[in-house]
């Protein structure tokens, strides 16, 4: 098994064990799969290789460092083991091999985690759609519209909106339409009520 890397110089471990350092070869090893780990300083990759009797598997590796994405409806900062590491307005350069991002919206209660795989050279995209919930009611009855969109009629209860600032409009056809600009965060559903009688 012959293993070469770009750049040289990282250290690789075959099932676990270390075999030394880049480009290495192993002379005796046995037919079948084997798990190849490269450990360099921007970041871990692990590849499965098929070993033939009688033949030299060659495996060579890129391991620089790849891009990763955020696209979100509102700015997300990015950090990874408690370190920040950007935001969503950004490319951000990771090591290759997996990442646990933690993603968070202070303002709006946000936070997530994701796991990401960098490959080396490459751009990998994270979409996110992230919402809350909400409990809307209109007294007599409304018909409720959430940013353009129909969402039902009154009572809505534990509707999924998404976070950030919502247009909700309620028609009744008996009294001028209504509209209420709320700020949906994550956690605890919002209540949203209108009372058409009450302020006519």
């Amino acid at each position: 098994l012959a293993i070469t890397t770009e750049p040289a110089g990282v250290r690789v471990l075959v099932d676990k064990k270390f075999v030394g350092v880049s480009p290495v070869t192993i002379d005796t090893i046995s037919a079948g799969r084997h798990t190849v780990t490269l450990q360099a300083a921007s970041g871990t990759i692990t590849r499965t290789v098929r070993v033939e009797l009688g033949k030299t598997t060659t495996l060579d590796v890129p391991v620089y460092s790849g891009f990763v994405v955020i696209s979100a409806p509102f700015i997300v900062e990015v950090a990874e083991n408690g370190k920040g590491i950007g935001n969503s307005e950004d490319q951000i350069i990771l090591g290759p091999g997996r990442h646990e991002l933690n993603l968070r919206n202070r303002d709006l209660n946000y936070t997530e985690t994701r796991g990401v795989d960098i490959e080396p050279g490459e751009t990998t995209r994270i979409g996110l759609d992230p919402r809350g919930r909400a409990n809307i009611n209109a007294v007599p009855w409304a018909e409720v519209i959430i940013d353009g969109e129909k969402a039902g009629d009154t009572p809505l209860a534990n509707v999924s909106i998404r976070l950030g600032v919502r247009e909700i409009v309620f028609r009744n056809p008996q009294f001028p339409e209504r509209k209420v600009v709320q700020t949906i965060k994550a956690g605890a559903p919002v209540t949203i009520t209108v009372d058409f009688e009450k302020d006519k």
